[in-house]
């Protein structure tokens, strides 16, 4: 909206100025001027003519601004009202509420509500009431609730169904506002999609209900939101990504304050809600409770004989109970067990070996149920998805998408033979270009020689590189996305031309003085010569080869970006990418090379647009595309992924969000990363992607072991991925290794000398690992543990008072983005009323150069 109207407001200037002039050159046309200009009287006409004609064109342009953002009528608003009412319904009622895996546990959960979890405006005047737990009246209707405190926040365990009670809720509110047409419209709002830390909620909202979700017009969406004509949904709090997670909870916070009258229902993990360190002031929250033993058995006796065989089992073996206390392992095990005897169901051995049996029962019925759509082979679903879940497993990913398939797939033998099979056109045209250009600025031979070795050379060296991934407007946006790729070449380029040209222009004239001195002594040529005109093809020959490099460079985009859009954008983009490219460079190049060398230039110019379109775009889908086949030939991958990816969606095993998808809980993930099927070849067990376990207890141990050595990144990540499923008191301990374990591969004392203002190689490791301790030790202090909460603070603002030679002596310093974070934790160690505690955070704050709070001295 801002643009616009700056849009709108430059138009008008310009369009004023215009007018002034035109007014000026009608007076000079036509009045009367001194003798000594009447010769260039004739001048006036053509450039009022030019003013007028220039005049069009805004006119234009400011109707079409008008005709982009029309008023929204009374119509228009009631039909596009009803329209989206029908939408959300079919979405996610129709498309996934009754598809669920949760649709036939229709047993009713119970809520207890919990004031303690919220912040109400009046705490801070009156003294906080009862804060305990209070069950909620079994009947309860959500959507009464909603009504009655304009505000709702829904947590649980994994897997307790707040997803559901959030889509049963947003039944009934759909009821609600067909009946009244004053109701807002509830919309759902997956928070997964979030991906900005500054961006107000408004704006989000807008640019979700124009996306591909819903569609919506950009200027109805505004009104909508603007109004208050839209009750917000928003699910799935624990699903944002964790660096982002709490400027999410602020944006949230900031928009009830402003829209306190708006209802607005958020669902969250508890423990990830607990670890953000922030308390909404909703109107209040309900914890969903574990399923009691009697909602369990009314619920199997809903079903009658074909559950007697579980029923039993639960009767002879008290130990199962634990297995069905959500919703979803209830599920799973009313479709694991269905029919089946007492005998064949997982009794024996611990929770967790009972809890792997019973999903691989699920498995087992889930593939082998009969389709409406395609079919695929059990032994091929469960071969593909276990691929899948390796790879979001090794790159601790919750999201699948088409894009994701590339050479590390493939086992290192194979790998190789696709890197060096895309290497081969790219090492072909950049010597083409190469020896082109240098045949069109020194000579036929030149370039002939130096072409084939730039071949040999750019072959050689990106065979042994990555391959490339697909290409992808993270926001959508392709005209970035080009201009990413071609501002990143030319700022490389300019520098790789002057240094390579600098370095091959004085070994030229190196060349030239041998030359040269050659010449002077057998009397064949002069010094002076031979040494510009080596040095002069020295400089064109580096400068070339400048030019040319960082075109290898390849530039991906942010992955998780794709969940806003539809399954295969990013290969569209990448498509869009390689033929644009090839349009950019080539019809410049081509046109003033030919100018200036005829023929020759015009074919020079093709195929150096040729180099930009196959390195820019078209070498990520040669790999992309080479590597999907060879994964199909070893049965690795299906040759129809979305229609792949669809069936396993329609089988509740995975879920679809926006362009990606996800298996349909954690336990699935796990199961799939863990199995080795038997059909595969043979160099795919022990090469490529291997079988990883992601029980996130083996997982944090594993982290633990491995933090001395791993990639601090990975640390993290692990930590990070683990941090949402594990308890606080269970997690915290092995974090707070893991942080200790990162900071002591930072020596105490480092000879500055060797790190040169922090820009060598194993500074910026240190600065990596010291980024990496203060990531845990931040998640550590939001995790909220009794202890190493504290110990946490304290450590963290320890690391960032402690110079380190070498690391800090960078313009940007790296600690500031954790410096907020350590000052209130600190700060909030002041208010304990432990006088010991208090006294060292206000040391600690002094350190900081933060002054410390009045009332603490």
């Amino acid at each position: 909206m801002r643009s616009t109207s700056s849009k709108v407001l430059w138009v008008v200037v310009v369009a004023n100025v215009l007018t002034a002039l035109i007014a000026i050159v009608t007076n000079v046309a036509t009045g009367v001027l001194p003798d000594a200009w009447q010769p260039y009287l004739w001048i006036a006409w053509p450039v009022l003519a030019a003013l007028v004609l220039s005049g069009i064109p805004l006119v234009i342009y400011l109707r079409r601004i008008d005709a982009g953002h029309p008023a929204v009528t009374d119509d228009r608003a009631e039909f596009s009202r009803k329209a989206m009412l029908a939408q959300v319904r079919t979405m996610w009622v129709n498309g996934v509420l009754t598809q669920s895996l949760y649709q036939q546990t229709l047993v009713e959960l119970g809520l207890e509500e919990r004031p303690g979890f919220l912040r109400r405006p009046w705490d801070m005047m009156l003294e906080t009431a009862d804060q305990r737990p209070r069950p909620v009246e079994p009947g309860t209707r959500l959507v009464d609730v909603v009504e009655r405190y304009r505000g709702l926040l829904m947590l649980g365990a994994p897997g307790a169904g707040k997803t559901t009670m959030l889509l049963t809720l947003l039944e009934d509110l759909l009821d609600v506002a067909t009946r009244d047409k004053t109701a807002p419209i509830p919309v759902v709002f997956p928070l997964a999609n979030w991906s900005s830390d500054s961006k107000p909620l408004e704006e989000w909202f807008v640019e979700e209900l124009c996306g591909p979700l819903y569609g919506l017009s950009p200027e109805l969406a505004r009104s909508w939101i603007a109004n208050d004509r839209v009750l917000p949904l928003l699910d799935g709090l624990d699903e944002v990504v964790l660096d982002k997670r709490l400027a999410c909870a602020q944006a949230i916070e900031a928009f009830h304050r402003t829209h306190r009258l708006l209802p607005l229902v958020v669902a969250s993990r508890i423990a990830d809600y607990n670890a953000l360190g922030l308390r909404f002031s909703l109107g209040t929250a309900l914890l969903i409770q574990p399923l009691t033993q009697t909602q369990v058995q009314d619920y199997l006796g809903q079903f009658g004989e074909p559950m007697a065989g579980l029923r039993e089992a639960l009767a002879g073996e008290p130990a199962l109970w634990d297995l069905l206390r959500t919703p979803f392992l209830l599920n799973v095990a009313v479709r694991a067990y269905h029919g089946l005897p007492a005998e064949d169901v997982a009794t024996e051995g611990p929770t967790q070996q009972r809890q792997s049996r019973l999903i691989a029962a699920y498995v087992e019925r889930a593939v082998r149920r009969k389709p409406h759509g395609p079919r695929f082979a059990p032994s091929d679903v469960v071969r593909w998805l276990a691929y899948c879940a390796r790879w979001m497993g090794k790159n601790l990913e919750l999201f699948f998408f088409v894009e994701s398939v590339n050479s590390n797939w493939l086992p290192k033998r194979l790998r190789r033979r696709v890197i060096t099979v895309t290497a081969l056109p790219a090492s072909v045209l950049l010597g083409g270009s190469a020896g082109l250009l240098l045949h069109l600025f020194i000579d036929t031979w030149t370039g002939i020689v130096l072409g084939l070795l730039a071949t040999i050379g750019f072959g050689l060296g990106l065979s042994t590189g990555h391959g490339g991934e697909v290409a992808h407007a993270s926001g959508g946006n392709r005209r970035a996305l080009l201009m990413e790729y071609l501002g990143e070449w030319a700022f490389l380029g300019v520098f790789g031309a002057l240094g390579l040209g600098f370095a091959g222009g004085a070994f030229g004239a190196l060349v030239g003085t041998i030359v040269g001195v050659v010449g002077v002594i057998t009397g064949d040529g002069s010094f002076f010569a031979a040494v510009i005109d080596k040095g002069v093809a020295g400089l064109l020959i580096g400068a070339v080869l400048g030019v040319l490099l960082p075109m290898v460079q390849t530039w991906g985009g942010d992955r998780q970006a794709l969940r806003n859009r539809p399954s295969g954008a990013g290969l569209r983009d990448a498509v869009w990418l390689c033929g644009t490219s090839f349009l950019v460079v080539c019809v410049p190049v081509t046109a003033i090379l030919g100018v200036f060398y005829g023929p020759d230039g015009a074919v020079t110019g093709v195929v150096f647009g040729g180099t930009a379109a196959y390195l820019f775009g078209g070498r990520g889908l040669a790999t992309y595309w080479l590597t999907r086949r060879v994964l199909v030939h070893g049965g690795i991958t299906p040759s129809r992924p979305l229609a792949f990816l669809d069936f396993a969606v329609a089988h509740t095993l995975m879920l679809r969000v926006g362009g990606g998808y996800m298996f349909a809980h954690r336990l699935l993930l796990e199961h799939f990363a863990s199995l080795q099927p038997e059909d595969v070849p043979k160099h795919y067990v022990h090469e490529g992607l291997s079988v990883i376990d992601l029980r996130p207890e083996t997982l944090l141990a594993r982290t633990v072991d491995d933090a001395r050595t791993a990639t601090p990144g990975d640390a993290v990540q692990a930590v990070t991925y683990t941090g949402s499923v594990l308890p606080a008191t269970v997690w915290a301990p092995s974090a707070m290794k893991v942080a200790e374990t990162l900071r002591a591969r930072v020596p105490a004392t480092l000879e500055p000398s060797l790190y040169a203002g922090g820009h060598t190689p194993q500074s910026r490791f240190y600065e990596t690992a010291l980024r990496a301790a203060a990531d845990v030790l931040r998640m550590v202090i939001a995790a909220q543990h009794d202890d190493l909460s504290l110990v946490a603070s304290f450590q963290l603002g320890d690391l960032l008072t402690t110079p380190v030679p070498g690391v800090f002596d960078s313009a940007y310093d790296w600690r500031d983005p954790y410096m907020d974070d350590a000052v209130a934790s600190l700060r909030a160690i002041t208010t304990r009323g432990d006088a010991a505690l208090a006294r060292r955070a206000v040391e600690m704050l002094d350190k900081l150069v933060i002054t410390p709070p009045a009332d603490q001295g």
